[in-house]
């Protein structure tokens, strides 16, 4: 019998750095080891594709439409599941992805950023994904556990405490307490050990001290989880009502790829990445000693400011700049006239940490 497979959804990547908007070169996409598994098991088919990656499925003989796109949703094939839950990891292969990516500070290899398909967020025909948890397209970055354990840290330390595990939906897995007054102790952390629990599953996951003065510790478990560059993870579900704790469908209807089993035609989904916003300081020097230019005789720039120092001019930009693939039009002019185009920051030019919190300089120098 002939199998007949449609396409089930799209991930789109992009990155407003670049020209084209999309971000082709900057991951490696890979689907968890658990997600893999149940492909393999059902017959879904994961094709990377030059911006993201497609996911296939078997539609069933008596369904098929004869006209292409179908007129009418297809069936999938059943699958033995109570929900479509896929994990799939954003890896990076360019290695200077965080020179150009506006993203909140977090520590790779230990934290990763999450996104998920909960969050109703059309723009242009685009449905974003994001962190419907904390309602931003690009929430704070979650801890990753390195191995099996999860550490909260007390803030002051205890003497008791009552731990609580949740998954996303607020679902109890575990519950543990502890008391050392009468020893005349106290805790600074709380380590625990996932892969006791049974059939913890891959996701994301909330460590809390109830009645704790701290906040809970969200974190991202997969106990198969890939080492190495994972900068996100994406969070794929055919519907909640199975997850959640009063059976609501979290799922937004245009984001429902699949409904009573049939097939939607829903647009690509998209992770949504923002250029890094820099100060640009041009630094200016004579070429050699004997350069006919007079630093101070070099013509302000516009939305710049002008500093001379010795040998050297410095022209810094009043507000923060977007960085960008296509270059910026700045022409340098000594006393009226041209004297070069200034180049624009690119992939590989170096960050230095400004004065605000958070905050970048991009230097590019320049001889005359």
């Amino acid at each position: 019998m002939k199998l007949i497979y449609r396409p089930l959804l799209q991930v789109n990547l992009r990155h407003g750095f670049y020209q084209s908007g999309l971000s082709t070169e900057d991951f490696n996409v890979i689907p968890s080891e658990a997600t893999a598994r149940l492909f393999a098991q059902t017959g879904v088919i994961f094709r990377p594709t030059h911006s993201g990656f497609s996911i296939f499925v078997e539609v069933t003989q008596d369904s098929i439409e004869p006209t292409s796109p179908p007129s009418l949703p297809e069936t999938l094939r059943e699958f033995s599941i109570d929900a479509l839950r896929m994990h799939f990891y954003l890896v990076e292969k360019n290695t200077y992805l965080s020179n150009i990516t506006d993203l909140p500070n977090y520590r790779p290899g230990k934290q990763l950023f999450y996104f998920n398909n909960l969050r109703d967020d059309q723009v242009d025909g685009r449905l974003h994904l994001g962190d419907s948890f904390i309602n931003q397209r690009i929430g704070e970055p979650l801890s990753r556990p390195l191995g099996n354990t999860v550490t909260y840290a007390f803030s002051p330390a205890v003497s008791s405490a009552t731990m609580e595990l949740e998954d996303a939906f607020g679902n109890a897995i575990f519950e543990q307490s502890f008391d050392h007054s009468e020893l005349g102790n106290v805790a600074e952390e709380y380590r625990l050990d996932l892969s006791s629990i049974n059939n913890l599953a891959a996701g994301r996951y909330l460590l809390r001290h109830q009645g704790g003065p701290g906040q809970a510790l969200s974190f991202f478990y997969d106990p198969n989880a890939l080492s190495g560059s994972i900068l996100a993870v994406i969070e794929l579900f055919d519907s909640t009502v199975n997850l959640t704790t009063d059976n609501s469908e979290q799922v937004p209807l245009a984001y429902r790829f699949l409904i009573d089993n049939r097939i939607q035609q829903i647009d690509g989904y998209t992770v949504q990445f923002e250029p890094r916003k820099t100060t640009w300081r041009y630094l200016v020097n004579k070429k050699y000693d004997t350069s006919p230019y007079t630093l101070n005789n070099l013509d302000p720039i516009a939305d710049f400011s002008k500093s001379v120092d010795g040998n050297l001019a410095t022209f810094t930009s009043n507000q923060e700049r977007d960085l960008s693939e296509l270059p910026a039009s700045i022409t340098l002019f000594h006393s009226g006239t041209e004297l070069t185009k200034l180049p624009s920051p690119h992939l590989t030019t170096h960050l230095q940490k400004g004065l605000a919190e958070g905050s970048f300089i991009s230097d590019m120098y320049v001889y005359v």
